[in-house]
């Protein structure tokens, strides 16, 4: 308690709020906050929040398609990954690959297993060779495993 007895919420030294869910260091949000925030952003590696992945020639790529259930309670999701395209690419890349097999998917940005930045396209359904064979149309060396 302070001086006069009564509980008072004011500005501290650094302009921020002490009061409970407000702005400021005890608060969560502010600038104390958000250095936080972005560490967390950081320390979840080079696929969460990263921009587009260093582009590489499509012939250099190695797609590997392969057909996953785990985590996914059962249901079957085609992914080809690692891409090395930027954003806009990889988003129509998929879209293409969608409407081939009829069925939906998202593009989620991933890490090769060099750690670099990437992304993954995930496709609903067991769709592995009809990926594969559309990815080597589109100039990637792709692999169905």
């Amino acid at each position: 308690m302070s001086k006069g007895g009564r509980l008072v919420y004011s500005s501290g030294p650094a302009g921020a709020s002490g009061a409970p869910g407000g702005s400021g260091p005890s608060g969560g949000s502010g600038a104390a906050g958000a250095a936080g925030a972005a560490g967390a952003a950081g320390a979840s590696g080079p696929a969460r929040g990263a921009g587009d992945p260093q582009p590489r020639e499509r012939a250099r790529h190695d797609v590997r398609v392969r057909r996953e259930t785990g985590g996914r309670r059962g249901k079957t999701v085609t992914v080809a990954a690692p891409l090395f395209v930027p954003r806009a690419e990889a988003d129509a890349l998929s879209t293409r690959l969608k409407k081939l097999c009829g069925g939906g998917g998202t593009v989620v940005a991933s890490a090769a297993p060099d750690g670099a930045a990437c992304f993954a396209l995930e496709v609903q359904g067991d769709h592995v060779e009809k990926v594969a064979a559309e990815l080597r149309a589109q100039g990637f060396r792709a692999r169905a495993i």
